[in-house]
């Protein structure tokens, strides 16, 4: 991991530590997220490494599907998509928290479909 020293003006250091108190987590977790999802933006695609520009794709090619597919057909391609870890680094409460609640909703949805289908006898 590097280090980088920046100088800012004191009204945005307030600003981020406030922000980061908010989320409850280090102001450096918190400036890491930030630039991340800066970086991240659509435009912000540049330097791809092969990994990246194959998790890219993929990402595309579920986005077009959700997109375009009825409400089973996303169900079947969320349970599908690859499993990952977010970075520790960059989790936050209300992150953690979302990603849960959607995670729970995907599961009820998967075991309210299966219910529905009628038995094969």
């Amino acid at each position: 991991m590097s280090r980088l020293t920046v100088r800012l003006p004191d009204c945005l250091h307030q600003q981020l530590i406030a922000m980061a108190e908010q989320e409850k987590i280090s102001l450096n977790q918190f400036i890491v997220f930030a630039l991340t999802q800066y970086v991240m933006q659509p435009s912000g695609w540049i330097g791809l490494r092969r990994d990246d520009a194959r998790q890219q794709t993929a990402f595309a090619a579920l986005r077009r599907q959700l997109r375009q597919g009825t409400p089973a057909d996303i169900l079947e391609a969320l349970a599908a998509r690859e499993p990952g870890e977010p970075d520790p680094d960059l989790l936050t409460p209300s992150g953690i928290q979302l990603r849960a609640l959607l995670d729970q909703a995907l599961s009820e949805r998967l075991a309210g479909q299966s219910a529905e289908q009628p038995n094969a006898a």
